[in-house]
């Protein structure tokens, strides 16, 4: 046989091999699909029969976090806020845990868990007429935080900004960072803070949305607490608070009655 039409023979032979593979992949995953999407209504189903509504279309798309710990210096923060909050020119005085950043301004403390707390003297950090939050997220993506704003609270004689910090674009969830103004300026900073120099991402199994689903229909069972719906599922993280510092991959599950945090490595309540 010539060898050109032993070569068509060949690569004929090849495309009915890809086309029969694709064929097979196309079908599992169709499959595997069709699974999942069975998985969740029957989830949906279950919750129903137990009184509690969630529209399918609530329910979020399959996602797997990683587990991270954060390393590096102790104060890295502190040091970005003292900058965005008093300036070049500020003394830090550090003890162990803690350190101390002072002038004129205002004073910052900071520890080593993450924890700072600032009070600013009156007009040292004036709005200028700038809105609250409009400077609020420039002071702190000055000091290199992301944040996203999850309460807004008008006082009378001003407001209080609360924060989440953001990783990687997910929320950490246990993360809070309060900002009051009062008359015209910024007066008082508090909230956890996170920086790394170093992250390592573990990657660990994570529960699908039916299991976890199911987990927490058993966890309100057992533990009496009563809600008729499911209104929203978020994924993020929930911090340690101790060192080295990890973020667990959590969901955010708000119902009609109060909201829940998740472990999506087991479904536990935290």
């Amino acid at each position: 046989m010539e060898w050109s039409k032993l070569k068509n023979i060949i690569i004929l032979i090849l495309l009915l091999l890809n086309g029969f593979l694709l064929v097979m992949v196309g079908g599992q995953q169709a499959q595997s699909h069709r699974f999942r999407e069975e998985s969740r209504a029957q989830a949906v189903q279950l919750l129903a029969s137990n009184g509690i509504t969630v529209e399918e279309s609530v329910l979020p798309q399959e996602l797997s976090l990683p587990v991270l710990t954060l390393e590096g210096e102790e104060h890295p923060v502190g040091q970005a806020l003292a900058l965005a909050l008093l300036g070049e020119e500020n003394r830090r005085e550090e003890s162990g845990v803690r350190a101390v950043y002072e002038n004129a301004s205002g004073r910052l403390e900071a520890y080593s868990t993450g924890r700072c707390t600032a009070q600013l003297a009156e007009g040292a950090l004036p709005l200028d007429g700038q809105d609250p939050l409009q400077h609020a997220q420039a002071l702190l993506e000055q000091a290199g935080i992301s944040t996203r704003l999850t309460a807004r609270q008008t006082q009378e004689d001003g407001q209080v900004l609360t924060f989440q910090q953001l990783w990687d674009g997910y929320p950490i969830l246990n993360c809070q960072i309060t900002l009051t103004y009062t008359g015209e300026s910024l007066r008082h900073l508090e909230g956890i803070f996170l920086s790394a120099q170093t992250v390592s991402a573990q990657e660990e199994e994570t529960l699908s949305i039916p299991t976890l689903l199911v987990r927490f229909l058993s966890q309100r069972n057992e533990s009496g607490r009563m809600f008729s719906q499911i209104l929203s599922m978020t994924p993020g993280y929930h911090f340690s608070g101790a060192r080295p510092f990890t973020l667990t991959p959590v969901w955010y599950i708000a119902t009609d009655t109060g909201d829940y945090q998740l472990s999506a490595l087991d479904g536990a309540l935290l």
